[in-house]
């Protein structure tokens, strides 16, 4: 048994529900996404209900609410790492140490400055690729990727040892 309810904001705000969800689709492309926006309109709508002017649009005022909502959080979103599990939070450390960020800092240099046949390699197996996998992903022997690695590695060591000096 579905209850209705008396006041004629919240009746207009049940009957736009499938238009906002529809609106929302096509603003996300995602199912997902378009539910909780418009919740999110919802909410927002009923939040700043005393700005609505009553005998006007309210499918406008509404679609509106939701238009700006998904710009805020896609200006918000691009900011933002996807970490549902926390798991990249709980794994990082702040360095107060300067001279740490900067050896970390050129540590990522030297290893976007190796031969693309070298880090690609390297950075899959970082990644927990086997090197087999790596091998046949390639195109190469196992042995020719355990040889672009080890350079890899090598070229990195004296790049950091140069910094280092």
């Amino acid at each position: 048994m579905t209850l209705l309810p008396n006041d004629p904001f919240e009746l207009g705000l049940l009957r736009a529900i499938p238009m906002l969800r529809r609106f929302a689709l096509a603003l996300t492309r995602n199912t997902d996404r378009a539910e909780d926006l418009v919740q999110d309109t919802l909410l927002r709508a009923l939040d700043h209900r005393a700005k609505f002017t009553p005998g006007t649009n309210l499918d406008a005022w509404l679609t509106t609410i939701c238009r700006n909502t998904w710009y805020h959080q896609r200006r918000k979103g691009w900011r933002e790492i996807p970490d549902a599990d926390g798991l990249i939070a709980a794994n990082r450390t702040a360095s107060d140490d300067p001279q740490a960020v900067l050896e970390a800092k050129q540590g990522l240099d030297a290893f976007h400055a190796l031969p693309d046949a070298w880090r690609h390699p390297m950075q899959l197996h970082a990644d927990g690729m086997e090197v087999t996998a790596i091998a046949a992903l390639v195109g190469v022997p196992d042995g020719t990727i355990k040889s672009r690695m080890n350079r890899g590695r090598a070229a990195l060591r004296a790049a950091t040892a140069a910094e280092v000096r």
